[in-house]
């Protein structure tokens, strides 16, 4: 409701950046979350968010982060997006392991929480881990969606899910693995030779 003569004026001081810009990660715990598509980075020793770190595609959508990992060097955090949302299921999950999308592996800089790179996966990404040399990503398809189809053809291994194998300079899957039906969590032994 102003006049042709009112001109609006800010008074405040100059914004530097919108939003605030992230720190350094270093010291903080890092954990997702997949209701508000946030990661954050609480302080251990004040127990409060440091910084919450927007992450996904789609501003408007949730996109479901989920595991996260970071890689040896302590460089970057690897996480998840399921594109499946907790919320719209029932249980600890939710939702998760319903999505018939792809989901995608992201790449942050823990020097200031930018993504700087992505991969596509299979839809419902689980968990995933890093080799001690910080090259390769293993990230596993809880997928119940394909789990429901081998049980309605009566025979599980149409409901087998990838492990996908992940070149971690490239962000690009360089191996698709069939395992068991919604596979899930998944670890490397300490010298990197067997994954369990």
């Amino acid at each position: 409701a102003c006049s042709k003569t009112d001109k609006p004026v800010f008074t405040m001081a100059d914004f530097k950046s919108d939003p605030t810009p992230i720190g350094p990660l270093k010291g903080l715990f890092l954990t997702t979350d997949n209701g508000s598509d946030l990661l954050s980075a609480v302080d251990p020793v004040s127990r409060t968010v440091k910084w919450s770190i927007p992450v996904g595609f789609i501003p408007v959508e949730l996109e479901g982060p989920h595991h996260i990992t970071p890689d040896p060097a302590g460089q970057f955090v690897y996480l998840n997006l399921s594109e499946a949302v907790v919320g719209s299921g029932s249980g600890p999950h939710g939702s998760h392991g319903t999505g018939v999308i792809p989901g995608f592996v992201l790449k942050l800089q823990t020097s200031d929480g930018k993504q700087v790179a992505f991969a596509q996966v299979d839809p419902n990404p689980g968990d995933l881990v890093s080799t001690p040399d910080g090259k390769t990503l293993y990230v596993t398809h809880y997928d119940l969606v394909k789990l429901g189809q081998g049980a309605q053809a009566h025979d599980l291994r149409q409901g087998d899910s990838n492990l996908a194998v992940i070149d971690t300079a490239s962000m690009t899957v360089v191996k698709k693995v069939p395992l068991c039906p919604a596979a899930h969590g998944v670890r490397l032994s300490p010298d990197a030779r067997t994954l369990y």
